[in-house]
């Protein structure tokens, strides 16, 4: 099963809190994912860090 970028976002972020900071490579292997990927994903979540209410829309209440 596929998922999607928002639930593969949240697992890179979930991953970030659980571990600290960590390089592209552990977290890529943790999560089954491509380095770039998860650079990408760690962009978004920085963007998304700038603004207080990005964690209305980013949550599961904020997609619906």
């Amino acid at each position: 099963m596929t998922s999607t970028i928002r639930e593969r976002r949240q697992q890179v972020a979930e991953f970030l809190r659980e571990q600290g900071r960590t390089t592209l490579r552990v977290i890529a292997k943790a999560r089954e994912l491509s380095r770039s990927n998860v650079h990408r994903h760690q962009q978004a979540i920085g963007r998304a860090e700038q603004h207080p209410e990005s964690g209305w829309w980013d949550g599961a209440v904020g997609y619906q």
